[in-house]
C-alpha cells in the first residue's frame, strides 16, 4: 500500500556550456554562425528518475537533444543519452546524490549548439503516510506524515490527484487531513514545493481504510434454555458483521474471556463472523441468573458492546459429604 517517491530538492542556474561541436569531418564545411539553445529546462525527480523538458525557439532546425550529466559537482559533462523529443526521462540515478544536467541541440547542419544552462537535481527520499501507515482508521480526522530528505516549503494534499480542490500550504511533516465522508478505502495524493519554486514529481500518495461503524449481530449462549453445572461445557457466540476483531463475553464475576473466529476452540468455520468459545465451567464459578455481556473491538478500533436475551445460571458444586 505504502509506496516511496523520489524528488528533487532544488534547481539552480549555473554557467552555460559554450563550445561547439560539428559532426562533419570535412575541413572544407565553413562553421555556421546560428543555432538553437535549449532554454527553460526543468527537471523533476521520482523513484530514483530525472524527467528533463525544455523549449527552444525553432524545434524544426534541430535533429536531436544531446543531454550531458555529472555527478557530484558541475564539472567533467559527459553524454548521457539523445532524443528527438523536447523531453527526456533518465532513469537509474542513485540516491542521495546530487546531479547536474545540461542539454544541447544538434543541429540540422551538423552542428551541436551551444548547451543550456545548468540544472541541478538532488535526489532524496520522499514519502507520506497516514496515521503512521495505519491500514485502517475509525475518524475522517488523520495526521498525514510528510517524509521529506531536502527542505520543502509548501505542500499540497487532497484526494483528488489534479488538487482541483486544495492549495499550496507552508510546509510540515506532520500535516492534519479531514477524509472524504463515507467508509471505504481513501487515498490521500501529495505534492511538495521548494524554495525555487519547482515542485516534485510523480504524484505521492497514500491509502487507508476508513471505518467509522461497528456492530454486533448477537450475542448468546448454547445449549439454550439449560441451567448449567460445574463441569458443564457452555458454548458462547458473539456475531459481526466484521471479521478480524477482537470478541469476548463477560458474566457476574467472570470477565474478559476471549473468543476466537479462527475455527478453534469450538469455531466450525475460521473468519465468518462468528467468534466463538467452548468454557468449561469451573467448581469456582456460580452465578444465579445473570447477563452474559459481548464486547467487540473492530479492526480500526471502533468498540461496541452488546448483551444475550437469554440469562445465564451455573449452579454451585454439591457439597461435599461429610466425613465419616
Amino acid at each position: 500500500m505504502k509506496r516511496l517517491i523520489i524528488t528533487v530538492a532544488a534547481l539552480f542556474s549555473l554557467t552555460a556550456g559554450c563550445e561547439r561541436q560539428i559532426d562533419s569531418k570535412s575541413p572544407t564545411t565553413p562553421l555556421p554562425v546560428d543555432g538553437q539553445i535549449p532554454t527553460n529546462v526543468v527537471a523533476q525527480v521520482s523513484d530514483g528518475t530525472v524527467s528533463l523538458s525544455w523549449e527552444v525557439d525553432d524545434p524544426s532546425e534541430v535533429v536531436r537533444y544531446r543531454i550531458y550529466i555529472a555527478q557530484g559537482t558541475p564539472d567533467d559533462f559527459i553524454l548521457r543519452d539523445s532524443t528527438v523529443e523536447t523531453s527526456i526521462t533518465l532513469e537509474n540515478l542513485l540516491i542521495n546524490s546530487t546531479y547536474f544536467f545540461q542539454v544541447a541541440a544538434l543541429m540540422n547542419h551538423g552542428v551541436e549548439w551551444n548547451r543550456s544552462e545548468t540544472i541541478t537535481a538532488s535526489i532524496g527520499h520522499l514519502s507520506i503516510q497516514i496515521s503512521g501507515g495505519s491500514e485502517y482508521v475509525n475518524s475522517r480526522q488523520v495526521l498525514v506524515q510528510i517524509n521529506a530528505s531536502f527542505l520543502a516549503t509548501h505542500s499540497i494534499l487532497s484526494e483528488d490527484p489534479t488538487f482541483a480542490d486544495a492549495v499550496f500550504q507552508t510546509f510540515s511533516s506532520n500535516q492534519s487531513f479531514t477524509l472524504s465522508e463515507g467508509d471505504g478505502v481513501k487515498t490521500v495524493y501529495g505534492r511538495l514545493q521548494f524554495a525555487d519554486g519547482t515542485t516534485s514529481g510523480d504524484l505521492l500518495f497514500d491509502d487507508v481504510i476508513l471505518d467509522t461503524e461497528i456492530e454486533i449481530d448477537s450475542v448468546f449462549f448454547r445449549p439454550a434454555g439449560t441451567v448449567f453445572a460445574t463441569n458443564d461445557v457452555i458454548t458462547f457466540s458473539l456475531v459481526s458483521p466484521e471479521t478480524g476483531g477482537q470478541a469476548a463475553v463477560s458474566f457476574g464475576t467472570v470477565s474478559g474471556l476471549d473468543l476466537v473466529d479462527d475455527g478453534t476452540d469450538g469455531d466450525v468455520t475460521a473468519n465468518d463472523g462468528i467468534y466463538t468459545l467452548r468454557y468449561t465451567a469451573p467448581a469456582s464459578v456460580s452465578v444465579d441468573s445473570v447477563m452474559v455481556t459481548g464486547s467487540f473491538r473492530d479492526v480500526a478500533g471502533n468498540f461496541v458492546t452488546a448483551t444475550a436475551p437469554e440469562l445465564l445460571s451455573i449452579n454451585p458444586p454439591p457439597p461435599e459429604p461429610p466425613t465419616p
